[in-house]
């Protein structure tokens, strides 16, 4: 807070907590092979595989989302007899990160988990509880931080026995805004393996800051 004889300077915090509502399961397929065009044959072999299993839980290709699909060379290092760092081809490598998304239901979880855990893609993934509707709960938690800043410099001009004028500058950041709890590969597994997917997971917390200027009078 900046207290000068012509304007005050409040931060504001809003903050809010808010039960999940939205499921993602981010899933990541990895092919290597020597030659490029094998490779690639993998990379579609491995997302067919991963599509099939989740096609057997209900849901559709358009439902399945690519995030990133890279492919990269793969290079592996020595020591030659000079004491020199040689590097020696490998191949080539194809990660293709995916998500599905949809509305908390653990018996549908549970059946994508098993889905997933069997398919002859052999997947890595995660599971991230998370807000469907982040707009509202991100213009709330404004609504929040600029009526706390408001707050605050009521109290201050009134303990200072001056008056709070207008407002002369609003500064926000546009940081994103945490909206999710992970829950990673091992603990997926360690779910499915108990046969139990009662999950109730925590409300997600989250906060954001503004800064307001005002005159004073």
């Amino acid at each position: 807070m900046d207290f000068d004889s012509r304007k005050l300077t409040v931060r504001g915090s809003g903050k809010a907590s808010v039960p999940p509502d939205w499921i993602v399961i981010n899933i990541d397929l990895v092919a290597s092979e020597y030659n490029y065009a094998d490779t690639i044959k993998a990379a579609t072999r491995q997302l067919a595989q991963l599509r099939e299993s989740l096609y057997s839980v209900g849901f559709k290709k358009e439902d399945i989302k690519t995030k990133r699909l890279n492919v990269d060379t793969v290079y592996s290092r020595y020591k030659d007899k000079s004491d020199n760092y040689q590097r020696v081809f490998q191949g080539y490598k194809a990660n293709h990160d995916l998500y599905i998304a949809f509305d908390i239901d653990n018996d549908l979880l549970g059946r994508i988990i098993k889905a997933i855990s069997e398919s002859e893609a052999e997947p890595e993934f995660s599971i991230e509880y998370t807000v469907k509707n982040k707009d509202k709960v991100k213009y709330q938690l404004l609504k929040n931080a600029v009526a706390d800043a408001r707050k605050k410099a009521e109290v201050l001009t009134e303990a200072a026995g001056v008056r709070l004028g207008l407002v002369l500058r609003i500064d926000y950041d546009w940081t994103e805004v945490r909206f999710h709890h992970n829950y990673g590969i091992n603990e997926s597994m360690s779910m499915l393996k108990e046969d139990s997917m009662d999950i109730m997971p925590d409300d997600i917390d989250a906060a954001d800051n503004v800064t307001i200027v005002w005159s004073l009078e």
